[in-house]
């Protein structure tokens, strides 16, 4: 087959499933569920997935909702890619404060079911195995990382989704990011009999704070600093013995986040030792890395969006994602597909409505296409994925 042979084939298959996929894209938003739990959410894709021929393995790199399926070619491929399929929502960003996908993984979801059952019948013909792998937790940050530990990406050549958001971009900047809790002890006393018995750890997280907004003037251009406190003390008159510090930190790259992890480290061992208080660091996950640049992938989709009359808007900041640490492992895309008002911003009640609406909906076969043509590039064109590979080992 050539090119347009190809290209023909996969839309064929689009057309068959766009509708199921529009149906399992509005039930996802009727029924949204968190990271961890999206039980229904898994179950809903894969019994589509199964009905179309796919096998199943469920509970997948050690994660109970993740799955892995794919529909067995009938000769061994050379190669094998893996479709990510996001479905998790966000805590209270729905309807009456509950679970609401205000980042639109029903959609991007649904896109990425459609383009692994379209993208089955090409398999023999692109010597590469697509597999569509359920992908849970990524509003934690976390999920395809868990995966990681346990296998999940070993074997794989290629990954690739498509993000929903208010601009199709082709490389959207996903920044480093980690999570620093600081945990500060001081002395409790009586804050009106003997204020000089005590030892404020809110002070400490409170200077804590105020050394990091002077610290902002000498950052990198990318680097972030936000949070909150909790547990500052139980009453007014007593010196709170106890105060947690909760903050994420974010920058282009790894190296660059680091660096600002130990200079955060300084302020809080600074603000300590000014109220005689004491302090302990905790990180509750490992760090999430910044997406890994393609150029050569990146040129073929721009071709794609190009081909299929998509404008693209100018790559922006995307805050960050666990494709960032995947894209570390194996050449890994997640380029975003426009479903919204320009300015519409992710995670917001605006967004939400926009991922529960026909609009979305409509746009589900464009980004299965997307999908598509690049699997048909990277894969069907000699000697591109061995670029694709050498652009992501230099």
């Amino acid at each position: 087959m050539n090119y347009d042979e190809r290209k023909s084939l996969l839309e064929s298959g689009i057309a068959r499933w766009e509708d199921r996929c529009k149906a399992l894209a509005k039930d996802l938003g009727d029924h949204p569920e968190i990271s961890y739990q999206e039980f229904e959410s898994q179950k809903r894709i894969v019994t589509l997935l199964k009905e179309a021929g796919f096998d199943v393995e469920e509970g997948y790199g050690g994660i109970s909702t993740a799955f892995r399926a794919v529909k067995r070619p009938q000769k061994p491929c050379r190669s094998r890619m893996a479709i990510l399929t996001e479905y998790d929502a966000l805590p209270g960003m729905g309807e009456n404060g509950g679970p609401g996908h205000a980042c639109g993984h029903n959609v991007s979801g649904s896109v990425s079911v459609l383009a692994g059952l379209a993208l089955a019948d090409l398999q023999e013909e692109l010597d590469a195995e697509i597999h569509v792998v359920g992908t849970p937790a990524e509003e934690q940050v976390i999920g395809k990382m868990v995966m990681a530990r346990h296998g999940a990406w070993e074997g794989y050549d290629f990954a690739m989704m498509v993000h929903m958001d208010a601009d199709s971009m082709t490389a959207p900047i996903a920044l480093a990011t980690l999570s620093l809790n600081i945990d500060y002890q001081g002395r409790a006393a009586h804050a009106s009999a003997s204020p000089w018995n005590g030892r404020n750890a809110l002070n400490g997280a409170r200077l804590t704070l105020d050394a990091i907004d002077m610290l902002r003037q000498h950052i990198k251009p990318g680097c972030q600093i936000h949070g909150r406190m909790e547990n500052c003390g139980v009453a007014t008159n007593i010196i709170p013995s106890a105060c947690r510090l909760l903050l994420q930190l974010r920058a282009y790259d790894r190296d660059d986040l680091f660096e600002l992890r130990e200079r955060v480290k300084n302020c809080a061992r600074g603000a300590c030792l000014a109220t005689e208080t004491e302090c302990t660091f905790e990180e509750p996950h490992d760090p999430v890395l910044n997406l890994k640049f393609n150029r050569t992938a990146d040129r073929l989709l721009q071709e794609c969006y190009e081909e299929l009359g998509e404008p693209l808007s100018p790559n922006r900041l995307f805050a960050s994602t666990d494709a960032g640490s995947l894209s570390y492992l194996i050449p890994c895309l997640q380029p975003t597909l426009k479903i919204a008002p320009k300015g519409t911003g992710l995670h917001t009640a605006e967004m939400e409505r926009c991922a529960r609406s026909e609009e979305a909906f409509a746009r589900i076969p464009l980004g299965a296409k997307i999908i598509g043509l690049e699997t048909i590039k990277v894969f069907g064109t000699p000697g591109m994925l061995k670029k694709v590979w050498e652009d992501f080992r230099g």
